[in-house]
C-alpha cells in the first residue's frame, strides 16, 4: 500500500493476512516473494493517519499521559529540543 523510507531503510506498509490487519515491513528483512493472481482492492487508508501518533514509524495504539519533571540545571537544555509534538 505504501513505500516510506525512515532512518536509512525502506519499508513497506501493507495489509497483513496473518495477523488481520496493517503492518510495516522491512523490505531488508523479506527473504522470499510469491507472484500471486489476486487483485488487489484498495481501501481508503491514510499513511499520515496510521504514523500520526507513531513514535517512529510503529504506531502503538495506547496513548499514556506522562509527566516528566527536569531539575533546573537541565530543565533549559529540554525547553531548546524539539520533541515529537505529541
Amino acid at each position: 500500500m505504501h513505500l516510506h523510507f525512515y532512518k536509512r531503510a525502506w519499508y513497506v506498509l501493507a495489509f497483513s493476512e496473518q495477523h488481520d490487519e496493517v503492518r510495516m515491513f522491512k523490505l531488508s528483512r523479506i527473504e522470499e516473494l510469491e507472484p500471486s493472481d489476486e487483485v488487489f482492492a484498495p481501501f481508503h487508508f491514510s499513511i499520515d493517519a496510521y504514523l500520526d501518533d507513531a513514535w517512529g514509524i510503529i504506531p502503538e495504539g495506547r496513548k499514556y499521559d506522562v509527566v516528566i519533571e527536569f531539575a533546573p540545571k537541565v530543565a533549559r537544555n529540554v525547553a531548546e529540543i524539539r520533541w515529537h509534538r505529541t
